[in-house]
Order: structure tokens, then C-alpha cells, then sequence
């Protein structure tokens, strides 16, 4: 009797013991839940990040994504570990590099047969503001969004019904206040009466046409160079700028406003062209080295319409 008595106990701690581990696991899954961090972080994914995934999927090879699926089913895995304390409830913003070219969902639209590319120039940002067209780019105070339709309205001028427009556009977190617009040298013409007497050089080397002042019903004020004279006049002229400093702007930027018209079968740039040298002695420009610009936005050169246009003096 004896026997079956202790053999009695001893079922009976094993029940106890095995009732008594219910509260206590629940006691450890409430200090665990009490732990998990919950917070909303942002990453930018890093070459180091690109460098783990790509031996993971092969997805990255270049240092970025190719489609919106590589991207869901890998970053989770460099969010894992980065933030491994966080738990259910996080949330994150993450920054990837992602080229365009493979993407599918967008090529969609750009590869359509009625499909229009539309860069946005200058002008196309004065119609958010005059700051928006100085700095080139729209912000977060004067938004791409907001103008998108006054912009294309104006720049398509003759839609078809179902046309795309895939619109490219520059942005950026600046305040326009805190961009320091500078000119080393700036002429509007209003102040000169006779372009002879002005600090501009002028060449007259074939033809009896030159460079002179001109004042538009447009209204604007220009210095202007025509070869037609009862009829077409073959001319070669120079109108050469005062020497510009630009010492201390890494950035410098040529701005012009000008008109073309009657060009014809010539081309902008090579026979009319707008060039820059720096070796020029300012006595015979055949002697100097000249380099055309390029501008964002070329006349068509069968209007009298001004064009506004820019170059980069950068180099």
C-alpha cells in the first residue's frame, strides 16, 4: 500500500508541475510581446545592401532594382537585418535606386504608338512661378501636380483623343529663397541706342548687312541681323560680348532670349550659331577657338516668337 501511495504522489506533482506551466509561459510571452519594439523608421539601401541582395537574387547587379517584384520580395530581408529588434506594428520608408528601363508596368505607356515625350523647359516652370522658372525645377511648395495642366495644355497644342504624354521633370527639396542667383554680365538692349557705340564688338566680314539695334511691336528690344535685302544676301557677321568673368560660379548657365525666322534649310548652330571661347585676343575672332553651345531649347527658326533657351558654362 505503501508503494501505490508514493507512486500516487508522484502522478500527482507530475499534474501539478504540468498545470502550473500554463500561467507560467504566458507570464514569458507577455515580457516577450512587452518587448518588441514597434517604431517607423526610413533606410536608404546602401552599395553593401545592393552587394547582399544580388548574391541573394541576382536582382541587383548594378546597383539597383529592375522591377517592382525584385524590390517587395528582397528589401524585406535588408529590413530584417538592420532593424532586427523591431516587431509587428513597425512600419518603414525605404529609398531604393530603381532603373526605369525595366520596368514593364511603364514601358507599357512609353512604347504605345501615339506616344508623345515632353521635357519641361524654362518657360514651362515660370508657369508655377517666376522662381520656379529662374531655378528650373519645381519644389514642395511649387509643385509639378499643381501646373501639370496648364503645362501640357500649352505645350500640346493639338492633342489626339487617347494620346499619352510621358512628361520628364526636375525636382527637388530646395526653397527657392535659399538659391543665390548671381549674373556676371547681363544685357536686355534697352539702353542701347546704336550697337556701334556699344561695348559690344561687331564684324562685318561678307555682305553689306550687319548688326544694328531693333525695337519689335511685340514688344521687345533686340540687336538684330538680317542678310534679306531685296532678296537673299549672303552675310557673315560677328557680335561679340565684353570678356565675362566667371570666376567663383561652378555652375554658370548662358540665358538668352532670342528670335529666328526665315531660316530655311539652314541649321541653328552652324549657320547661325551662338559660341564661346576663351582665348579670344578681341581683335580677330579667326584667331581664337570657339566652341558651339548647346541650349535646351533650339528656335525652329520659322517664327518671330521669342525663345527662351540656356546653356551650361560650366566647363
Amino acid at each position: 500500500m505503501k508503494k501505490l501511495n508514493i507512486y500516487s504522489l508522484i502522478i500527482a506533482l507530475l499534474a501539478v508541475i504540468v498545470i502550473s506551466c500554463n500561467p507560467l509561459q504566458d507570464d514569458i510571452d507577455q515580457i516577450e510581446q512587452n518587448l518588441t519594439i514597434v517604431k517607423d523608421v526610413e533606410y536608404t539601401l546602401t552599395d553593401d545592401d545592393y552587394e547582399t541582395l544580388d548574391e541573394i537574387c541576382g536582382c541587383t547587379g548594378f546597383g539597383n532594382f529592375g522591377s517592382e517584384e525584385d524590390v517587395k520580395a528582397n528589401v524585406p530581408t535588408i529590413l530584417a537585418e538592420q532593424f532586427p529588434a523591431l516587431g509587428l506594428g513597425s512600419s518603414a520608408v525605404v529609398t531604393y535606386d530603381f532603373f526605369r528601363g525595366f520596368n514593364d508596368d511603364v514601358d507599357v505607356y512609353l512604347d504605345v504608338v501615339d506616344d508623345l515625350r515632353y521635357e519641361l523647359g524654362e518657360s514651362d516652370y515660370a508657369v508655377g512661378s517666376a522662381e520656379a522658372g529662374d531655378a528650373g525645377f519645381f519644389n514642395n511648395t511649387v509643385t509639378f501636380e499643381d501646373n501639370v495642366t496648364a503645362i501640357l495644355n500649352a505645350g500640346v497644342t493639338t492633342p489626339t483623343d487617347g494620346q499619352i504624354v510621358a512628361v520628364t521633370y526636375e525636382k527637388s527639396d530646395l526653397a527657392y529663397s535659399d538659391i543665390n542667383f548671381t549674373s556676371a554680365y547681363s544685357e536686355d538692349y534697352t539702353s542701347i541706342t546704336d550697337l556701334s557705340a556699344s561695348s559690344f564688338q561687331l564684324f562685318d566680314l561678307e555682305g553689306t548687312q550687319d548688326w544694328h539695334k531693333y525695337v519689335s511691336s511685340y514688344p521687345y528690344e533686340a540687336a538684330r541681323m538680317s542678310g534679306f535685302s531685296s532678296g537673299n544676301q549672303p552675310n557673315t557677321d560677328w557680335m561679340i560680348t565684353p570678356a565675362v568673368d566667371l570666376t567663383g560660379f561652378d555652375n554658370a548657365e548662358l540665358r538668352i532670349q532670342h528670335v529666328l525666322n526665315f531660316l530655311g534649310d539652314g541649321v541653328f548652330g552652324t549657320d547661325i550659331a551662338i559660341r564661346v571661347s576663351t582665348d579670344y585676343d578681341e581683335v580677330d575672332p579667326a584667331t581664337a577657338t570657339w566652341e558651339d553651345l548647346t541650349f535646351d531649347v533650339e528656335p525652329a527658326g520659322d517664327s518671330w516668337d521669342p525663345v527662351d533657351s540656356k546653356a551650361s558654362l560650366a566647363a
